[in-house]
């Protein structure tokens, strides 16, 4: 004997007979719908070309721009500041004299200390010396009208960088190529 196979019939499933990972679902009261809210544009898509170096839209130099007067005024109170700071400590290095006494210390060791010292305070004053000049050329560059400007490309020198280091002489695009330059090739 042959049997027939039916065509199978599928049946709507109620929830009490689905299971129950499922069910719990179909219990779920239906979602709100989102209120509307204003569409936000999406940024452009960017390039997969990574620029390096974009002298034409710089954004490290953005807003660079010469200084006024009252800014002037106040690097040149920054560089007057700072220089007097520097004379006080060479005054204070030579009132407190460069001469050592050897009668004056027990042994070698404190000799030897008290030379090193010495030798490390004259490699500060040393290091004040250069900075000195710096200061100098600055408020010589100020009296010139070129205060401000980087002295390789010309642009302005940002504000805010020469508030921190008023001696500066180079532009912060410039001065990390320099650096860059310098670690590169010692």
């Amino acid at each position: 004997m042959t049997t027939k196979k039916r065509p199978a019939v599928r049946k709507a499933k109620s929830a009490s007979a689905r299971p129950a990972h499922k069910a719990k679902s179909a219990a779920k009261a239906p979602r709100k719908a989102k209120p509307a809210s204003k569409a936000v544009p999406r940024p452009p898509k960017r390039s997969r070309i990574v620029k390096l170096l974009d002298t034409a839209a710089e954004s490290t130099n953005a807003g660079a721009r010469r200084l006024n007067k009252a800014e002037l005024k106040q690097m040149k109170k920054i560089l007057d500041e700072r220089r007097q700071e520097v004379w006080r400590n060479a005054q204070k290095t030579l009132g407190e004299g460069i001469q050592l006494d050897a009668a004056e210390l027990p042994d070698d060791m404190d000799l030897a200390s008290s030379e090193y010292l010495q030798y490390f305070n004259l490699r500060l004053r040393g290091r004040e010396k250069t900075y000195l000049e710096k200061i100098e050329r600055a408020l010589a560059r100020i009296d010139e009208g070129t205060f401000g400007l980087c002295d390789e490309c010309g642009e302005p020198i940002g504000l805010e960088r020469l508030r921190v280091r008023p001696e500066a002489t180079l532009c912060i695009r410039c001065k990390e190529a320099q650096e860059r330059e310098e670690q590169q090739f010692g």
